[in-house]
């Protein structure tokens, strides 16, 4: 990738963490365990990186639950990464921006805005929520994969 490119990526990641301190905005986020254990830049800084979510995660305003490898019977794997995206009502009009599913893909990404496709991810995140830790469980597995890769 280029310099250029990956800068951006930076300064995009660094603006949505910041957005992570606004508490007006509510995150819920399902990983699976396979993510907790994708060994980028070595032990030690996936170690890190899984501190850092454990921290996150401890926010009054997000929640990070753990699809772990023993879950049975959930869409995980088929629906992949993706965003359900719902925005509060407009400050003026007190209109409401209708859902949108953010896909990110291999290819490129794509935006789903219309109902049923909306409705599709919709219950396909209720179902993965479903087999997922509760919150309490998901930082104490965060915890324990990082105390594995601690050098």
């Amino acid at each position: 990738m280029p310099t250029e490119q990956i800068e951006r990526r930076i300064e995009w990641l660094i603006r949505r963490q910041r957005r992570l301190e606004d508490p007006s905005l509510t995150v819920e986020v399902l990983l699976s365990e396979a993510v907790l254990r994708e060994e980028v830049g070595g032990p030690a800084v996936l170690a890190e990186q899984l501190h850092r979510l454990a921290e996150v995660g401890a926010l009054p305003n997000v929640s990070i639950r753990v699809v772990p490898f023993n879950a049975r019977n959930h869409l995980g794997v088929l629906v992949g990464s993706c965003f359900l995206m719902e925005f509060p009502p407009l400050p003026q009009s007190k209109l409401v921006e209708p859902p949108i599913v953010y896909v990110e893909g291999y290819a490129g990404d794509l935006y789903l805005e219309r109902e049923e496709e909306v409705g599709h991810y919709r219950t396909a995140l209720a179902e993965i929520g479903r087999v997922a830790l509760d919150e309490s469980e998901s930082r104490r597995k965060i915890l324990a994969i990082a105390k594995e890769y601690r050098t």
